[in-house]
């Protein structure tokens, strides 16, 4: 058996630019990502894997956005990207 296992930490980032002359601010928040896998050589020819991606099912993209228009007024947005969850991945080797 062979078994891995990792940990991504992502401190999250600010990006400010300029649309058309309008400033907009953009902040992705921070998350903490765990991913395992595992490996068997069932014989001589074969090999039997699997991974897990995202083990804590961990929010990979908080978001947010400022936009300060011409006119002075601020407009904000705010979303959460659940995907891709938890990916499970399985398969076999044989080798002649």
């Amino acid at each position: 058996w062979e078994l891995s296992t990792s940990g991504i930490y992502d401190s999250g980032s600010q990006r400010e630019f300029y649309d058309m002359g309008v400033r907009e601010v953009e902040t992705f928040e921070s998350f903490f990502r765990v991913d395992t896998a595992v490996s068997w050589q069932a014989t001589e020819h074969l090999m039997l894997f699997g991974r897990v991606e995202n083990l804590l099912n961990e929010k990979d993209l908080g978001y947010s956005s400022e936009r300060q228009e011409s006119d002075g007024s601020i407009t904000r947005n705010s979303a959460t990207q659940e995907d891709p969850g938890i990916l499970f991945a399985f398969g076999a080797r044989y080798q002649f």
